[in-house]
């Protein structure tokens, strides 16, 4: 029986290494206890060792013995296996630069044990525990399975073999994968195997609860680290990768604002919506225009990071609209896979589709996507959708792209087209009214980088200096002319012409007063 489960930790490979190597910590030994009693667990020396031949060995290699309580009437459960950790260049996907790219292994396998005495020390102690189950259970309703060797050693061999794969994602962040097989050399139910074997699998979880840090800096990490690569990724796109990018960009005139209606009411101050049909097309495409923030740079990793602890926040009901990546095919290539639910009677939308994105020679970045080029994958067996059946869902396509553009400091120009067919027997009208939700992810990044109040101050902070330095400051003869009228109209008006109004802040006096006809000319 094979069992696999990963998950992203949250801090370095090394760290994910040395927590899983160091199988009897004080951690690891009272998490034991709790769960298994006084049942061994321990690092033991055999006879077959030579660290004197190979040096390494005693960094490299350990030997691990532990037993696994098991409900009456079966046995304890006895593992040895042996442990050895390297390294391999990956040519890492998520991660292409070199110096941080080395995958860390730790692969074991059953180990045969030598020391006499260390195989009676625990046939004692697991003889004690199976007498405990023994007269806990009735016999005659409960018969004992397990065979010879069991009965003599008072445990059953449970021979497990696998291997931990730790990949860098970023300088405190990895993704691991734990893959382990049982063999189990007694006679129990299946049920009981595949027990053992999430058992076994919940290694992963108690890893990633430790390490466990805030969803928001981690996200920042990995696109710090995305923007790190962004050079050495530019140099690997592929001229397939920029076919891609410019047939979806010639799927619609974007430039051009003919035909392009504008969608007020959705629109706000700094993002502006509009919508075009394109001919012989029954769906609208949904634009937005507005300036980030931060670099072009930046907000591509943004965009590339679609499952991050940010937006997965931001998903209302995930379970109903999971999203997940289904595949890397390159650093800048990927495939996707969200669902979005619907209110009844209409059935779920699934929406599968690549992405990639290159830089244009005019410098400005381009993210797109596509509904994929082939069926596989289609399958939704490996895929996350949820609550969701497989047959329930339609499928639909999502194409689009967005173009990046850097235009100062910490400041760029966003243009998100966005195409979506939900399929079935969804109406036009219906689809026009969800182009504005489509795009509310440029909202969203609106907020995230904004840095209005910032901005605000180094345009106050600019004019300040002008007023404090300027002699050098030359005024025309309207500009003078209007100030001194101005000036003058104004300290005609005598301050018991108004009337004294209730303030909302007794520290701000407010007064008025109805004035018929008042020129400044």
């Amino acid at each position: 029986m094979w069992g696999k489960a990963s998950a992203i930790v949250h801090t370095t490979a090394e760290q994910v290494l040395a927590f899983v190597w160091l199988y009897c910590s004080n951690l690891k030994m009272k998490e034991h206890q709790k769960k298994d009693g006084n049942l061994l667990r321990q690092v033991y020396e055999p006879i077959t060792t030579d660290t004197a031949t190979v040096p390494s060995a005693q960094h490299r290699t350990q030997h691990i013995v532990v037993q696994k309580s098991m409900p009456p009437p079966f046995y304890p459960r006895e593992s040895s296996m042996k442990y050895v950790w390297g390294e391999i260049n990956n040519n890492n996907i998520n991660n292409n630069n070199e110096e941080d790219s080395k995958t860390l292994i730790m692969a074991f396998e059953p180990a045969e044990i030598k020391h006499i005495s260390e195989r009676r020390g625990r046939r004692k102690m697991a003889k004690k525990v199976a007498k405990l189950h023994t007269r806990t259970s009735d016999s005659s309703v409960h018969p004992t399975n397990d065979g010879e060797e069991e009965q003599s050693l008072g445990v059953a061999q449970l021979e497990a073999k696998g291997v931990w794969v730790i990949m860098p994602l970023a300088q405190n962040l990895c993704e691991v994968t734990h893959v382990v097989n049982f063999v189990d050399k007694g006679k129990i139910p299946t049920s009981m195997v595949n027990a053992n074997i999430g058992r076994a699998l919940n290694a992963i979880t108690f890893l990633k609860a430790f390490y466990e840090r805030t969803g928001l800096v981690l996200d920042a990490e990995l696109r710090a680290e995305f923007v790190k690569n962004v050079p050495r990724t530019v140099n690997s796109i592929t001229a397939e990768q920029q076919s891609f990018v410019q047939q979806e960009m010639d799927s619609i005139d974007y430039k051009n604002d003919t035909g392009w209606e504008k969608l007020d009411k959705d629109s706000s101050v700094f993002v502006k919506l509009s919508k075009k049909h394109n001919k012989g097309e029954s769906n609208a495409w949904g634009k937005a225009t507005t300036t980030i923030d931060t670099s072009a740079e930046n907000v591509l990793a943004w965009f590339w990071d679609y499952c991050s602890n940010e937006r997965l926040d931001a998903v209302n009901k995930l379970h109903k609209n999971p999203r997940e990546v289904i595949k890397h095919i390159a650093p800048n290539h990927n495939v996707l896979s969200t669902i979005k639910a619907l209110p009844w009677p209409l059935r779920a939308r699934q929406f599968i589709y690549e992405n990639t994105w290159t830089k244009q020679d005019d410098e400005t970045y381009v993210f797109a996507f596509r509904p994929p080029t082939t069926h596989k994958f289609d399958d939704n067996r490996l895929v996350d959708i949820g609550k969701h059946k497989t047959k329930a869902l339609v499928q639909g396509e999502s194409r689009g792209f967005v173009i990046l553009k850097n235009v100062g400091n910490q400041k760029c120009d966003l243009t998100y087209v966005q195409h979506a067919a939900a399929k079935g027997n969804l109406p036009a009208k219906v689809m026009d009214s969800q182009i504005p939700k489509g795009l509310r992810s440029v909202f969203q990044i609106r907020e995230k980088f904004n840095r209005d109040e910032e901005i605000d101050q180094e345009e106050r902070n600019e004019l300040m200096g002008v007023m404090k330095n300027d002699e050098n400051e030359v005024y025309g003869e309207e500009e003078n002319e209007m100030v001194k009228r101005i000036t003058k109209k104004m300290e005609s008006v005598k301050e018991d012409l108004f009337t004294p109004l209730n303030s909302p802040d007794f520290r701000t006096k407010v007064s008025g007063q109805f004035v018929h006809f008042f020129d400044f000319q």
